[in-house]
């Protein structure tokens, strides 16, 4: 399994978000691993962006997407639903990209088809803010072909 690197995060995130359709991502959570197959993201493009949390400044939950590419951007929407972002674009311009739903590839049967029923299933919760999505532990990678 080829992990991307963080060089393929640190583009804007129209492209990334692209690019990331059919990528594997997988979150290792003990001895067990979730993987699924990314079908729909959404681009969140800068400050300028009004759908984009930065566009109202700098602030404790956004200061992740100001940083580095490669790091994951996870919040809580209406009280009930954790959605999952990964930072894009170059440091001091916070874009990002959502990850709205995906297939599951390792056996489960689960819906994950929203961005909440993706976090959900994918273990993915505000834990994971911040993380590192190039290490081990949450990351994606190409698609292995057989």
């Amino acid at each position: 399994m080829s992990k991307l690197p963080r060089s393929f995060f640190a583009r804007d995130a129209e492209s990334v978000a692209r690019e990331l359709i059919g990528k594997i991502i997988v979150h290792k959570i003990r001895s067990q691993n979730f993987s699924s197959k990314i079908v729909e993201t959404e681009a969140y493009v800068g400050a300028h962006d009004l759908a984009c949390h930065a566009s109202k400044g700098r602030t404790a939950r956004t200061d992740i997407m100001f940083g580095d590419a490669g790091f994951a951007y996870v919040y809580l929407v209406y009280g009930i639903h954790e959605l999952f972002n990964i930072v894009t674009g170059q440091k001091d311009d916070p874009q990002a990209v959502l990850i709205r739903a995906a297939e599951s590839i390792d056996g489960r049967k689960i819906d994950l088809s929203g961005p909440g029923k993706f976090s959900k299933g994918m273990s993915i919760s505000r834990a994971q803010n911040k993380l590192d999505i190039t290490g081990d532990t949450l990351f994606l990678s190409e698609p292995v072909i057989s």
